[in-house]
């Protein structure tokens, strides 16, 4: 998980990658963090971050 912590946290700016970022944070059980990833994201325009801050149910939860 840090390996992918590392490679998702050098995004240029791609909202992609912003919300991988996210979702390996949220993985690693830290979701204030992901939740500020999930929110660059959405701002951004990605769709599936907009979800996950909405509380989509489509969304996988663990």
């Amino acid at each position: 998980m840090e390996d992918a912590a590392e490679y998702f946290g050098d995004t240029d700016g791609y909202p992609p990658d912003i919300a991988h970022h996210g979702v390996v944070l949220e993985k690693q059980g830290k979701p204030d963090e992901a939740k500020s990833w999930y929110r660059e994201a959405a701002d951004l325009g990605h769709p599936a971050a907009r979800k996950v801050l909405d509380g989509n149910p489509d969304t996988v939860k663990e």
